[in-house]
């Protein structure tokens, strides 16, 4: 009888849980299903097919979203910017609500497809209250660049940021190496920019002999960029980027310098209002003249600390008795900003595999833009299945993963099934208490079948 019984019981037991199981798999399909595929919708319809320039940008703001999923999908569209060299096409996303107050945002991952000459760069903006966003940097960077390799820039300015610790970039003319090599003094030789690679510094081409580039024949423009890469790749040289002599170029230029640089430095000014990159593309990078006042120089420091951005400065000649570099230098030391090369500003523009763990408390609001470059001024990237992954916690795991494998599977469900109706009163990191309100319940349920593998919204 009482074998009997306790088989009763057990089969009980098995019901409830196969009872709790398909409900919370129905509680899911048409509680969470239903929202976040109308979620979703709403997302695609906001953006715009037709993308804009810098000058236009298009913003949506307001819409809330549920990111308890393991992947909010924020668009599962496909969309190709215009093929317009050097202004690339920018699409900001609307601003999502995470409903939390103390969100640590895991990573965003998208597909892309790049034909062509072609990049794409994809940012995420943070705010603790959906108005102040935090830019779309997560923090504002400096860069010293010098060109024409006059010796000064290794006998004066090398020594005043290594007091500060700070890296530089030369962009070096390959004639103005020749003579140095010769004797002259005024420029640096090959062992100077040795020396200068060894100590974090960027070394950059600034051609064969500094000609206008565009008023060249074909052959002429490809000889003087061609041949500034490859003799300095030659002499041991880690080369990815250059400067255009008197900051000058054209679509003609773009296409032979992109056949050997990773980016090029471009024209002369920067607007605080479109203070960004890469705003004019990566072969056009604009840049600030160290010619302007000490003021002005200071005042552009202030403003990429306090808006995310990134400022580039140029200095040619090199003057002790001017003290300009210095003080600049001294300032950018007392500022929240990083001093970095061109070449690690240009990999800092994405935000992929640079999210986890850098996003500070409180900051519920997400968005994100994309910013579309047709180097080549006639293909275009396309931009698909952007996801924006689940929080995580400060182990690094996902808190729908009880059982700490790694994944979120039916180990998972088949635990918080087994624990449900307890009240949890130890703090544990497998707890199957998957939302924290102390007690296993359907809600925890529903939560780990949610984020099941392979279950996207």
């Amino acid at each position: 009888m009482n074998r009997l019984l306790c088989r009763q019981i057990n089969k009980g037991r098995q019901f409830i849980r196969l009872f709790l199981f398909v409900f919370g798999f129905f509680v899911f399909n048409i509680i969470v299903f239903n929202a976040v595929s109308l979620s979703t919708n709403q997302i695609e319809k906001s953006f715009i097919d037709d993308f804009h320039d810098i000058s236009k940008v298009d913003k949506y703001e307001g819409l809330t979203i549920d990111t308890d999923l393991g992947a909010v999908r924020l668009t599962g569209g496909s969309y190709n910017g215009r093929p317009y060299a050097t202004i690339p096409q920018i699409l900001e996303s609307v601003s999502f609500d995470s409903g939390t107050e103390n969100p640590t945002w895991n990573s965003i991952d998208w597909e892309e497809k790049l034909e062509g000459k072609t990049s794409l760069y994809v940012q995420v903006n943070l705010s603790s209250d959906g108005k102040n966003w935090d830019g779309w940097l997560r923090k504002g960077m400096v860069s010293f660049t010098f060109d024409d390799g006059y010796s000064s820039t290794y006998l004066d300015a090398f020594p005043i940021l290594r007091k500060y610790g700070f890296p530089g970039v030369i962009y070096v003319i390959n004639t103005s190496i020749y003579i140095a090599e010769a004797g002259n003094k005024g420029y640096v030789t090959l062992s100077m920019l040795h020396t200068l690679e060894n100590a974090g510094w960027e070394i950059g081409g600034h051609s064969k002999s500094h000609k206008m580039l565009t008023t060249l024949s074909d052959e002429e423009l490809r000889d003087e960029i061609a041949e500034s890469y490859l003799y300095l790749k030659d002499n041991g040289f880690s080369v990815k980027g250059m400067a255009y002599p008197y900051g000058i170029y054209d679509q003609r230029v773009i296409d032979v310098a992109s056949d050997y640089f990773e980016y090029a430095r471009g024209f002369i000014g920067l607007d605080t209002s479109t203070f960004d990159y890469p705003v004019y593309g990566k072969y056009a990078l604009s840049w600030v003249s160290s010619y302007e006042s000490v003021s002005d120089l200071k005042a552009l420091v202030d403003f990429a600390e306090s808006h995310h951005k990134w400022v580039i400065f140029t200095f040619h000649q090199i003057d002790l008795n001017d003290s300009k570099l210095e003080s600049l230098v001294q300032y950018v030391k007392s500022k929240n900003v990083d001093v970095v090369t061109v070449t690690d500003g240009m990999s800092r523009m994405n935000s992929k595999g640079n999210l986890p763990e850098v996003t500070p408390a409180n900051n519920r609001y997400a968005k994100y833009r994309a910013i579309f470059c047709s180097d080549d001024g006639k293909n275009t990237p396309i931009l698909s299945k952007i996801n924006l992954n689940a929080r995580i916690n400060a182990k690094g795991n996902s808190i729908y993963d009880v059982n700490g494998d790694g994944q979120v599977d039916k180990e998972d469900l088949e635990i918080v099934i087994q624990h449900f109706g307890e009240i949890i009163t130890t703090p544990s990191e497998k707890m199957p208490d998957v939302n924290g309100d102390g007690i296993v319940n359907i809600l925890d349920i529903v939560l780990v079948i949610k984020n099941l593998n392979g279950i996207q919204p």
